[in-house]
């Protein structure tokens, strides 16, 4: 799991359930927008369409599922 700033950090977290998670966490006073790189496909928690883009807030947090 990668992104192309180095104010967003970026980690997998692996459920005891076997789902796995991306967390987007910013360390930036102003709003970025990232593309993540991961192994599998990205959606929003719940489902939804595949994330290819997300723009974060400043000091923001996003968390993705991975499927």
């Amino acid at each position: 799991m990668t992104v192309d700033t180095p104010y967003v950090s970026a980690d997998t977290v692996r459920h005891e359930d076997g789902r796995r998670f991306v967390w987007l966490v910013s360390q930036s006073a102003d709003a970025l927008t990232v593309r993540p790189r991961a192994e599998a496909p990205l959606r929003g928690l719940g489902g939804g369409a595949r994330v290819t883009e997300v723009t974060l807030p400043p000091f923001g947090v996003r968390v993705l599922e991975l499927v």
